[in-house]
């Protein structure tokens, strides 16, 4: 009777941890999925770890987002919402048609392979003058307002309203948590993209 009572409860903690293995991750993935959504678009996230109970603490062995549609705010300050991430050994987003701030993504991609410390960031993306005037002028105090304001104010926004692409293929890091440009190459009108990338990087993280 003994035995048969600790195979019957061997048993029942293989099925939980056989139960809390698929629970976890499943309930999580919905989690981000209804974050990114909120504003609107789809999006489907997969993320897997062993044991999964240590998603609760934040970290897994991978997490693979992908969206279409969707709308951020800018971070009002670069906060660290890079922790959201820095937990899983492999990173791998990819997202379409994106709104934020005063910029239309076409794709925006985050990747960070096994053991990686740093994100390799990749984003196609436009913007009308008038758009990039009117944010940066209600956004001073903002991460982008003084960018964004010099930019206007100089008169380096072209005539007419024709959208300015946006062309960004950055490195970053995550300095506890808080985005860290280590280079960065492309450019808008012209000018450096590195504060741009920053930003951008840490709007999409913040809703993860």
């Amino acid at each position: 009777m003994r035995r048969n009572a600790i195979v019957t409860a061997a048993v029942v903690i293989a099925l939980l941890g056989l139960g809390s293995q698929i629970a976890i991750p499943a309930y999580v993935s919905s989690e981000v999925e209804d974050r990114l959504t909120e504003k609107g678009g789809s999006a489907h996230v997969e993320v897997h770890a062993f044991p999964a109970v240590g998603l609760i603490g934040g970290r897994g062995g991978s997490i693979d987002i992908r969206g279409r549609g969707l709308t951020f705010d800018f971070p009002t300050e670069n906060a660290d919402v890079f922790d959201r991430l820095d937990g899983f050994d492999e990173v791998d987003a990819e997202l379409t048609q994106v709104r934020t701030g005063p910029f239309r993504v076409e794709r925006f991609e985050l990747k960070r392979g096994d053991r990686s410390g740093n994100y390799r960031m990749v984003m196609q993306a436009s913007a009308t003058p008038g758009d990039l005037g009117q944010y940066g002028a209600s956004q001073v105090g903002g991460p982008l307002g003084g960018f964004l304001g010099r930019f206007a104010g100089n008169g380096l926004l072209p005539f007419g309203n024709d959208p300015i692409p946006v062309s960004i293929d950055a490195v970053v890091r995550s300095d506890s948590g808080r985005v860290r440009v280590v280079s960065s190459s492309g450019d808008l009108a012209g000018l450096s993209v590195g504060p741009l990338a920053a930003t951008l990087a840490g709007a999409v993280v913040a809703r993860l």
